[in-house]
């Protein structure tokens, strides 16, 4: 399981709590934030706390408008800054063939990283749990469908969340 966007780490806890034999990954690149998701995992050998942010390419990232609330934080390329991680990257590292679940709450930096899937990742994944953000970044919507078109799947809205279950 790979929670991107995980905040302060409650929906990897809830992860836990319903696949208790699952890695979970949490990725978080802000400070405040990564802190305190690493004291509410303390203890959970299975969850992996990783300072980072998702996006398509690796290389580094940062914060653009930091002085936005917690939970909306926009990165952006960038010379130094945080680690950027990949889909492929983490799938490589820790040495798994498929993503059961991929939640993503990258406060609009889906929009890049489906806009450069080109069937590279998404084909690995069974279940999607995405939240679009095209009132922070126009096109994030756009990009989900294109990036879509090639699989067979079946979508649920529950409130701000996409839940996609590809039939691969």
């Amino acid at each position: 399981i790979i929670d991107a966007g995980a905040n302060i780490g409650m929906a990897s806890r809830y992860f836990h709590l319903q696949y208790p034999d699952a890695t979970i990954v949490a990725i978080e690149p802000e400070d405040a934030n990564f802190a305190q998701l690493s004291r509410n995992v303390d203890g959970v050998k299975l969850i992996h706390p990783l300072k980072a942010g998702v996006w398509y390419k690796p290389g580094k990232i940062a914060i653009q408008n930091a002085e936005a609330m917690a939970a909306s934080f926009m990165v952006a390329d960038a010379e130094q800054g945080l680690d950027a991680v990949t889909i492929p990257m983490l799938l490589e590292k820790y040495g798994e063939p498929v993503i059961d679940i991929l939640k993503l709450d990258i406060e609009s930096a889906e929009k890049e990283l489906l806009e450069h899937e080109d069937g590279k990742w998404l084909s690995k994944v069974k279940l999607l749990i995405i939240e679009l953000h095209d009132e922070m970044k126009a096109g994030c919507g756009k990009a989900l469908i294109n990036a879509l078109q090639p699989y067979d799947f079946t979508l649920i809205q529950n409130h701000e969340n996409l839940f996609i279950k590809f039939h691969h």
